[in-house]
């Protein structure tokens, strides 16, 4: 090798050491600026369905963020927590984030003896909207809403419930009004 083979050489794996750290670096950034925003909760207008095609009307809201999927029903929420791994090996296929394996559990939480029909309130739109082109609905789905708060009045005598984003999480009170609480069957 001459000299000047060398140090071509040398620049070229320089040259290939930057642009592989800077696509990283980009990537990595948009990974953090999406991790990052609210949770949003997401009217259901029909394009929720299951792996084979079953419409869950019974979902009135969904959200989803950072491996965790939520559906919100009149009479519980249920849960869905993903684990992807990955594995480098500084190709192309690191920006499509092929996993090398998934693991999820799915877990629901029942408000027992609830109203199955409070009336729900949404509360703190957001400018956020999504659209469905879905095997189900070629026509599309337009113009979805999404929600900070959610409000299921009633859910109990004089207890409402009120789910809602605090950042990227979701939290939930209980509202009990004057008269309310009283459990004793």
């Amino acid at each position: 090798m001459t000299l000047k083979t060398t140090q071509n050489f040398f620049l070229v794996i320089i040259f290939l050491a930057s642009a592989s750290s800077l696509k990283a670096q980009k990537y990595g950034d948009v990974k953090a600026k999406y991790s990052d925003k609210p949770l949003l909760f997401m009217e259901n207008r029909g394009q929720i369905v299951d792996r084979n095609g079953g419409s869950h009307p019974e979902v009135l809201f969904s959200a989803a963020g950072s491996g965790t999927r939520i559906w919100l029903k009149a009479t519980g929420i249920d849960y869905q927590f993903n684990k992807k791994s990955y594995r480098f090996t500084g190709s192309q296929a690191d920006i499509n984030e092929i996993p090398l394996s998934a693991a999820s559990q799915k877990f629901s939480v029942a408000l027992q003896n609830s109203n199955p029909n409070p009336v729900v309130i949404t509360e703190n739109q957001s400018d956020y909207i999504e659209n469905y082109y879905l095997p189900h609905c070629p026509q599309g789905i337009l113009g979805v809403k999404s929600y900070n708060k959610i409000v299921f009045k009633a859910v109990y005598p004089k207890i409402d419930w009120v789910v809602y984003s605090n950042g990227a999480f979701m939290e939930y009170d209980f509202i009990v009004h004057p008269g309310g609480g009283s459990f004793a069957n």
